[in-house]
């Protein structure tokens, strides 16, 4: 997967690529290190759909190329949120939080 810095995105949006086969959905999420990212990757690399993911820690944004035939926006946020973060709106689930490293729960002292 490319991890890449991304630039001028706030919360949510949706665009088509060129292909038409595919769109670009960006989520805001609660992710605050890499391990966040490996959590979030391992958890979406392989879901029906999802081609492409990129992440922006500074941002708490995920990137994610998706072919809406195959997965929904919505069904991506819930994949994140049962990771135990947030997606957008959507709260984390209260099992995935509880699986989280300490280094990624904000309620763990550091």
């Amino acid at each position: 997967m490319i991890y890449s810095l991304l630039l001028g995105l706030i919360f949510t949006s949706f665009s088509a690529k060129a292909d038409g086969k595919t769109d670009t959905l960006t989520v805001k999420s609660s992710m605050v290190c890499e391990m966040c990212v490996e959590t979030l990757t391992e958890a979406l690399e392989f879901e029906s759909g999802v081609k492409d993911l990129a992440f922006d820690l500074e941002k708490n944004l995920i990137t994610i190329v998706y072919k809406p035939k195959k997965i929904s926006p919505d069904e991506i946020k819930e994949v994140i949120a049962s990771k135990g973060y947030w997606a957008d709106m959507v709260p984390p689930s209260k099992e995935g939080f509880a699986k989280l490293h300490p280094c990624c729960r904000p309620d763990v002292p550091h």
